[in-house]
């Protein structure tokens, strides 16, 4: 079974976070109309997050993609003027996507005092870094569904979250220091033994695989059952891909049965998914 690294924020409970209460981000493609009007996108808050940077910034994503006169470039160019007066810049990226754009990965590499670090599971093993999320001075992070991607900024449907709150940005601090030093050692690391909470928070960050995440963090996997299985009226799910087959042997249907299961405790489950998804199955 392949591993993919992934963080991700789940919504458990609707109550109070505080002052600093995260903050939803947008990106729609060019020439669709369908903003929200009152949500800022990605392509302003990213630069304006690294232009905030005073001590450092932890980045991880799948890959890096820029065309000059696309909405990466500013980005790009803040993490440049960070590295210039001090920042200390870190980024991962998975191994497998290093090729796809090489000027780019070594622009990443040029930024003064940087360090790039790329994240497989090594030769014969299945699994990528599909996480995609930075961290700016260990206080105020992002995490989205973008990738570091000039089309993600410009010509895709993608939403992010922006957070301050501590008990979220420590746990993703948490995560990225273990990959940041499976990618040196290719090792399993010694994780941290903290037990998980025995009641969820509020806004909860939850990550997979679980053989790469300290105890002190929910796996994905049944922090989404849990939230499917709590639904009473309504389960609105959107996707690039849905499918519980995977090519013509592979049959993973835990969170498709979990659906299921509430569509039929009388749960109204709407499913919006890319036109990809109905040409075949993935």
């Amino acid at each position: 079974m392949p591993l993919f690294r992934v963080s991700l924020l789940a919504l458990l409970l609707a109550t109070s976070l505080g002052a600093q209460a995260p903050q939803l981000v947008q990106s729609i493609p060019e020439g669709t109309g369908l903003e929200q009007t009152d949500l800022p996108f990605a392509k302003d808050v990213w630069p304006e997050m690294i232009r905030g940077a005073k001590r450092s910034v932890d980045i991880a994503e799948f890959y890096v993609t820029n065309t000059p006169d696309g909405y990466l470039e500013p980005f790009l160019r803040e993490l440049e003027k960070a590295g210039a007066r001090g920042v200390k810049v870190r980024v991962m990226l998975s191994t497998l996507m290093l090729n796809g754009d090489q000027p780019s990965v070594a622009r990443l590499r040029a930024i003064p005092g940087a360090e790039l670090r790329s994240f497989g599971f090594g030769e014969g093993k299945h699994g990528i870094l599909h996480a995609k999320y930075f961290v700016v001075d260990g206080e105020d992070a992002y995490v989205g569904s973008q990738n570091l991607d000039w089309r993600s900024l410009q010509h895709i449907h993608e939403t992010g979250l922006r957070f301050q709150t501590h008990s979220l940005v420590a746990p993703l601090r948490e995560i990225f220091e273990v990959d940041w030093e499976f990618c040196k050692t290719h090792k399993m690391p010694a994780l941290p033994k903290t037990r998980a909470l025995s009641v969820p928070p509020a806004l909860e960050l939850v990550a997979s695989p679980p053989s790469l995440t300290p105890a002190s963090i929910r796996a994905s996997l049944p922090a989404l059952q849990e939230i499917l299985g709590q639904a009473k009226n309504r389960i609105r799910v959107q996707l690039l891909t849905y499918s519980p087959v995977s090519g013509k042997t592979r049959f993973w249907p835990t969170l498709d049965n979990a659906l299921r299961a509430a569509a039929v405790r009388g749960v109204a489950v709407q499913l919006l998914v890319s036109d990809w998804n109905l040409a075949s199955p993935p």
